[in-house]
């Protein structure tokens, strides 16, 4: 019998390809955007999060609609910055989610914090990304824990600069976190 390659006691690695599908819908006029940009930093945060797969929608619209959206599904009379929809435990293949997000918001909070709203566009598609993939902001701990990875993505992806030039960098290894519902936020990271 010829010698086998490999032994039965070492361990088989399979490469699994990435595969992230990334719809975006746009019912808003107050902020430009860019597809690109968002499905290349959706993919890296997702990368980064070591999500095998995925098939994420965006949704980008006015802070009358998102109040309306988060009157009516989570019961909240207030617009906010984004709200998360999980269609997937953050351990399923694959992760399955929309994100509402507020351009007005990320308008009136960028100049609140004097930074582009562009930027703050994104970093609400960051925080949304990571309610899918199982971070939670109710407990000051969790928060605490969300806020500063959130800040980490944003820094490595999104450096003040590639906002206008439109570039992002390659995403690292990180650890993927367990699945607890993600929703709605007002979280503040610079």
């Amino acid at each position: 019998m010829p010698d086998l390659p490999l032994s039965l006691e070492e361990p088989i690695e399979y490469i699994v390809p990435k595969k992230f599908s990334v719809e975006i819908a746009n019912h808003q006029r107050s902020l430009p955007i860019s597809r690109s940009l968002l499905r290349r930093l959706v993919r890296d945060v997702l990368m980064a999060e070591e999500v095998l797969s995925a098939e994420i929608e965006l949704a980008f619209v006015d802070d009358p609609t998102i109040h309306q959206v988060n009157r009516d599904h989570l019961r909240h009379d207030y617009p906010t910055d984004v709200i998360t929809f999980p269609y997937s435990e953050s351990d399923e293949i694959p992760l399955r989610g929309e994100i509402v997000i507020s351009a007005d918001h990320a308008i009136s909070q960028g100049e609140r914090f004097g930074h582009a709203p562009d930027r703050e566009l994104l970093l609400y598609v960051i925080h949304g990304l990571l309610h899918l993939v199982g971070y939670d902001d109710h407990e000051p701990a969790d928060k605490k824990v969300m806020h500063k990875r959130q800040a980490k993505l944003l820094k490595e992806f999104v450096p003040s600069a590639d906002v206008e030039t439109r570039a992002l960098k390659r995403p690292s290894a990180s650890k993927k976190r367990v699945s607890k519902k993600g929703s709605t936020s007002s979280r503040r990271t610079s």
